[in-house]
């Protein structure tokens, strides 16, 4: 049974609104006001400015926790123009609580002004700064929420396709993987997703891919690539989020290709309820599901170098 604080999410949130689609301006200050609700940050949660691989980033930990063991690269969700570390900091530092791990959460730049691959190719470069500061791929893991989900799994198949040593797992909270939005789910729960819905949808594919750009492209929408050799993966979604079927669609290919996976579907959650954990105990739930998962993964102790 759902607890009594999502019933108070979902009135925050307001009803869907399918015919909505706000400026690139009004939804970045719509999610800095959203994200200001989660704020303060608990008193031992360090956040540090850094830069990695030439891009700007925080790096969260866990102040008087056990050493970390390893690092996670965190690439926030916003549709590819929206969001970035300022707006994710209260849940990166419960990412970092629930794993172990430190994290990295990367301020990777945004559509409309640097439309794909710009978001791909900073984290690429950031990928390849960790493994720089002297960390082991098998130190690392991936991590986004929604289009920084999405993101995460592009980056593994940008990565395998160069050869780059892969990260130990990844983790991708309510993945945006199919920007063809061909997934039937859209539809289907449109009327029970208060964040995701076509139209706005649409709106964001057109800012990040631009107009003559592929939607199928496999490095834009994971959905349609080839998954063989990834490194296991954790997939969370919940059944009433538009975005449901890309996640079921790409552990059901995962699975195909011989890669390990964990799918955690959820019930009644809206989409990346984990993001709203300071209010919904499902959200607390759900991150210790994934830091559980990134425990189990992530095997030698690193440390970033100053």
């Amino acid at each position: 049974m759902a607890s009594p604080e999502l019933s108070a999410l979902l009135t925050l949130l307001g009803p869907p609104q399918p015919g909505a689609n706000p400026s690139v301006e009004m939804r970045r200050a719509g999610f800095l006001r959203l994200s200001a609700l989660m704020l303060p940050l608990p008193e031992d949660v360090t956040v540090t400015p850094t830069e990695i691989g030439g891009i700007p980033a925080e790096v969260t930990t866990i102040r008087d926790a056990e050493p970390p063991a390893g690092t996670l690269l965190f690439l926030h969700g916003g549709g590819f123009s929206v969001g970035s570390p300022l707006t994710h900091r209260e849940f990166v530092g419960r990412l970092a609580r629930a794993s172990g791990l430190r994290v990295v959460s990367l301020d990777y730049r945004l559509a409309p002004e640097h439309p794909f691959p710009s978001a791909l190719d900073d984290a690429g470069a950031a990928y390849d700064g960790v493994l720089a500061a002297g960390i082991p791929a098998q130190s690392i893991a991936l991590a986004g929420d929604s289009a920084g989900g999405g993101l995460a799994l592009s980056l593994l198949l940008s990565l395998r396709e160069r050869g780059a040593p892969l990260p130990a797992c990844a983790a991708a909270i309510c993945p945006w993987a199919d920007l063809s939005l061909s997934a039937p789910s859209l539809d289907e729960n449109a009327r029970s997703d208060p964040l995701v819905q076509r139209l706005s949808a649409s709106g964001s594919v057109e800012r990040y891919l631009g107009p003559s750009g592929d939607p199928r492209h496999p490095l834009a929408s994971p959905v349609f690539a080839d998954l063989a050799e990834l490194p296991p993966l954790f997939l969370q979604a919940t059944r009433a989020e538009s975005l449901r079927d890309d996640a079921l669609r790409l552990a059901e290919n995962a699975r195909k290709a011989g890669v390990e996976v964990e799918l955690d579907l959820w019930e009644d959650m809206p989409h990346i309820w984990p993001f709203f954990a300071k209010m919904l105990p499902e959200g607390r739930a759900a991150i210790d599901r994934v830091g559980t998962f990134l425990r189990r993964r992530v095997k030698a102790p690193a440390r970033l170098r100053p």
